[in-house]
């Protein structure tokens, strides 16, 4: 059995379109499967991408500090993610469909909203 004992949240999406545009390509070039985690988590994610790849999903792990220094300049740390999952829908040979951010809001920055309305997220 899989044993992720430090990840303290998932969040996993249905990635269906994103407005951002990105300017920049990103080095991990193909992926039907990205996993966006802090450096802390990488050996436990070992395991997780062999099963994920076991079941046919090419599963690619790209840590928050390669986004923010790929796509990080003059943004915040969520913009920096969203514009990487954005390039990679646009740019990347094979097009992500599912993605996975491991961590809890003291490692995936999150955005915070006083309206109940989530339509510009």
């Amino acid at each position: 059995m899989l044993k992720i004992n430090k990840i303290l949240f998932f969040y996993c999406c249905w990635l269906i379109s994103f407005s951002a545009k990105a300017d920049c390509e990103c080095q991990v070039n193909e992926g039907d499967f990205i996993v966006i985690t802090p450096k802390i988590f990488i050996e436990e994610l070992a395991e997780y991408k062999e099963y994920q790849e076991s079941q046919g999903l090419n599963t690619k792990i790209v840590t928050i500090d390669s986004i923010l220094s790929q796509f990080g300049q003059g943004v915040s740390p969520e913009e920096a993610i969203r514009i990487f999952i954005s390039s990679a829908i646009t740019n990347w040979t094979i097009k992500p469909k599912f993605c996975l951010l491991v961590g809890n809001v003291n490692y995936i920055p999150s955005f915070v909203s006083s309206s109940s309305n989530c339509d510009n997220i």
